[in-house]
């Protein structure tokens, strides 16, 4: 499990573009974006997918690019200045379910992350989360993943510290 790990690491501090004939380890070539969205789960992968394509029409060279600044109806071009405000309304509008998505896949990682490091048996390296003990408790049990990663935890500490009784009850109180 920890090679795994180390691999998922590394492959997301240097992977990159590789030539064909590179010898070098599966983990440190870049996937690409498809690749990264096929890992999300349905529905969600389809609507990312979506979304980064509306993204990309507008952020890369192209005549969509170029259609945030002006309007075109009966063969008259208005360029208008507000046209990009409202073209960002329109895709907050069209895809804000994605957006709250991957906010909170992003920020439920680094909350359960904290989280955990509250609960490694190594207290130079606790987080001043949890300093209302009730509600973050309350907050968690509501986040999304935190049940099952909680029950993650609990079988590896149970596997990890089979003999230690103080360690266990400590990680199955979580």
């Amino acid at each position: 499990m920890a090679d795994e790990f180390e691999e998922r690491l590394i492959h997301f501090k240097a992977a990159r573009k590789l030539h064909k004939s590179s010898n070098a380890p599966y983990f440190l070539c870049a996937k690409t974006v498809k690749q990264y969205i096929d890992t999300i789960p349905e529905p969600y992968n389809k609507r990312l997918s979506d979304c980064y394509s509306a993204l990309c029409e507008v952020t890369h060279p192209a005549s969509r690019s170029v259609q945030n600044f002006f309007s075109e109806s009966e063969n008259i071009i208005v360029i208008k200045k507000d046209m990009d405000f409202h073209n960002i309304n329109d895709f907050c509008r069209d895809y804000c379910d994605i957006l709250y998505y991957l906010l909170q896949v992003v920020i439920n990682h680094s909350l359960v992350s904290l989280k955990l490091i509250n609960h490694l048996p190594v207290e130079e390296l606790h987080t001043t989360i949890g300093k209302n003990k009730q509600a973050e408790d309350e907050f968690f049990e509501i986040l999304t993943g935190w049940n099952e990663f909680k029950c993650s935890l609990c079988m590896y500490y149970k596997s990890f510290y089979p003999l230690h009784d103080s360690v266990l009850l400590k990680y199955e109180s979580i």
